[in-house]
Order: structure tokens, then C-alpha cells, then sequence
């Protein structure tokens, strides 16, 4: 069964500190933790929010929040103690998993890159043997052979240039939002 977000969260910006917060507004405790943990994660937190917490991180303008304030009533506040151990348990193993899938895409561009090296040698060798050959159309192989050998280097170069960047940028959020503070507070000490 499918739990759904309170539909009465707000995100805010606004502290008397001046540090950015988000702001979530709940009835229960039971509508951000479960009651047993999570297979994968190990944390007990229900995966909407996690998900629902990174994305208000992200959507924020220039300085992102490091607090988290959740508004219960003063009754389910004691249930909630450990949600910020919670939080930190789902995004640090959302980092782990990004960082696997970075140290996989590198170790797969290497390996590519390789083999995609080994055959543009072979490739360009092949060209060069036909170049011996007199005519028009031993010149056009061998040109063909040659942009086919630098074409199969485009995937290794691509994956070592390029894939990694944006999981580093992932483990960078999931390392930021592990350690954002939570606050429990009572509703009705809420604006």
C-alpha cells in the first residue's frame, strides 16, 4: 500500500536565525517513518519523503537549506525522536549507492577505452596496409577505416569526460542532506 505526503507541507525560507530551512507540517509520525526499516536502506523513513526532502533542497534559490523543521502535535513529537538519524541513514545510503554507480561507469569507461584504443591500433594499421594499395577506392577505404576506428573511441571517451560528472554532483547532495539538522517542533508554536 502507497502511502501519500501530508498535503499540508509547506516548504519555508524564512528563520529567525536567517539560515534556510525547509518546513514540513504533519499530523502523525507515521506519515514520515515506518515502522520497520527499510530492506535496502536500512532507515525507517518512508521513501516519499526522502524524496519529497531532495527535492525542496534542490528547488531552492542559491543557498540550500541545512535544516530541517518538522511541525507535530506535542503528542506525536516524542514518536518522531529519531527521525533525523532516519534521515541521515536514507541519504547515506543514497550516496553509497551513487558512489557505486560512479566507481562502476569509470571502471566500464576504462575498460572500454581499452578495447576501443586496441582496435583504433588495429584499424589504423589496416589503413595504413592499404594505402599501399594504388586507386581511388583503396584511399577511400582506407579513410573509412580510419574515422571507424576514432568513432568507436566516442562511448569510452564519453563515459570518462562526461557520466561520472553528474553522479559526483548526486553524492555531493547526499552527502549535504545526510547531515542536515532536524528540529521537532510543536504545531502550535508554528506561524
Amino acid at each position: 500500500m502507497r502511502r501519500a505526503l501530508p498535503n499540508d507541507r509547506i516548504p519555508g525560507t524564512n528563520d529567525v536565525n536567517e539560515t534556510t530551512a525547509l518546513e514540513l507540517r504533519l499530523n502523525r509520525a507515521d506519515q514520515v517513518m515506518a515502522r520497520e526499516p527499510n530492506l535496502f536502506t536500512g532507515s525507517r523513513l518512508i521513501g516519499e519523503v526522502g524524496e519529497w526532502i531532495e527535492t525542496q533542497w534542490k528547488h531552492q534559490p542559491k543557498s540550500h537549506p541545512n535544516r530541517l523543521i518538522v511541525y507535530l502535535p506535542d503528542s506525536e513529537c516524542s514518536k518522531s525522536m529519531g527521525l533525523g538519524d532516519e534521515i541521515s541513514r536514507y541519504f547515506q545510503a543514497k550516496r553509497r549507492s551513487m558512489e557505486m554507480q560512479r566507481t562502476e561507469t569509470l571502471r566500464r569507461g576504462w575498460a572500454s577505452a581499452k578495447i576501443g584504443l586496441a582496435f583504433l591500433f588495429i584499424v589504423l594499421v589496416a589503413a595504413e596496409l592499404v594505402n599501399y594499395i594504388e586507386g581511388r577506392v583503396p584511399e577511400i577505404i582506407s579513410e573509412g577505416l580510419s574515422i571507424f576506428g576514432w568513432v568507436a573511441l566516442w562511448r569510452p571517451t564519453e563515459e570518462l569526460l562526461y557520466d561520472w560528472y553528474p553522479l559526483a554532483q548526486d553524492i555531493a547532495r547526499y552527502r549535504t542532506l545526510e547531515a542536515l539538522r532536524v528540529e521537532l517542533r510543536d504545531v502550535a508554536t508554528s506561524h
